[in-house]
């Protein structure tokens, strides 16, 4: 299938070309998708069909070939929506040479059986860091306002980004 994990909503290509039939030819293609839909039959390999709602679901071709046997191939497909990815920067008055608090704790995934595994912090400063929890702290060393981009990460592959901007106060002096 493309895409390999479709979100809810977008349009699967499914391709029966490489199938071959063990005598003859094959003269009908029917693909069965898996989430109640009617079957599709025809003389072309290919089709494509979209999921309204995530899930797993088993998609199915059953050739037949000119002798009238038939065979049957079958798929588990992913269907998903991507995350939610949401961030509070948890420090007041953030200042330079000082840890600034960061909480994904808001992130969310809405399909079932799919969590955020993965909490991608690009700081702005050139620095990065990957957490599979979604708190973390990052010290600037200079003063400036940075872009600090969220990417989080469902267990089926999934992804999204939150981008803010981070004022970083300069350390005053005692």
């Amino acid at each position: 299938p493309s895409p390999t994990t479709p979100l809810v909503g977008q349009s699967v290509s499914l391709d029966g070309s490489g199938s071959v039939a063990a005598s003859g030819s094959i003269t009908n293609y029917k693909w069965s998708f898996g989430d109640g839909s009617s079957p599709v039959s025809g003389s072309s390999a290919t089709t494509s069909h979209t999921y309204s709602q995530a899930g797993v679901y088993t998609v199915s071709l059953t050739v037949t070939q000119t002798n009238g046997l038939t065979r049957t191939s079958s798929q588990q497909l992913t269907v998903g929506s991507p995350p939610t990815a949401s961030y509070s920067v948890t420090t007041g008055s953030p200042v330079q040479n000082y840890p600034v608090g960061f909480d994904a704790s808001a992130s969310s995934d809405s399909d079932s059986g799919v969590s955020i595994v993965s909490y991608a912090w690009n700081f702005g400063d050139g620095s990065t860091q990957t957490n599979a929890t979604p708190t973390t702290t990052h010290t600037y060393s200079q003063p400036g306002t940075y872009t600090v981009t969220l990417t989080v990460t469902n267990t089926i592959g999934l992804t999204s980004i939150q981008t803010q901007s981070v004022g970083v106060d300069e350390l005053p002096s005692s």
